[in-house]
């Protein structure tokens, strides 16, 4: 009956290590998931942030260029209010 006991009680421990391994090997399976999940997140994550800072450069090149052109103008409407002004003098001294 022992021996009997003894057999049962081995197989019995088969089945749990071979549980085991199987258990292992998902959890495995599972963190290489995990790793492989977390690695495209991060791709994304940087293909993300690439378009966003080649969109932020664009905006802020956009920018440069307004500001800049802004100040033309306002030099441009600041000559136009000089020439009129020596235009006004002129011709108001003249009257005079």
């Amino acid at each position: 009956m022992r021996k009997g006991g003894k057999v049962a009680r081995v197989r019995r421990d088969d089945q749990d290590i071979g549980y085991l391994h199987f258990v292992i090997d998902n959890n495995k399976a599972l963190r290489e998931n995990a790793f492989l999940v977390c690695f495209c997140c991060d791709c994304v994550l940087v293909l993300q942030a690439n378009h966003l800072n080649r969109a932020k450069q664009k905006l802020e090149n956009e920018l440069d260029e307004l500001e800049d052109s802004l100040e033309r103008e306002k030099k441009r409407v600041g000559d136009v209010e000089k020439a009129r002004r020596k235009v006004c003098t002129r011709n108001c001294g003249n009257l005079m």
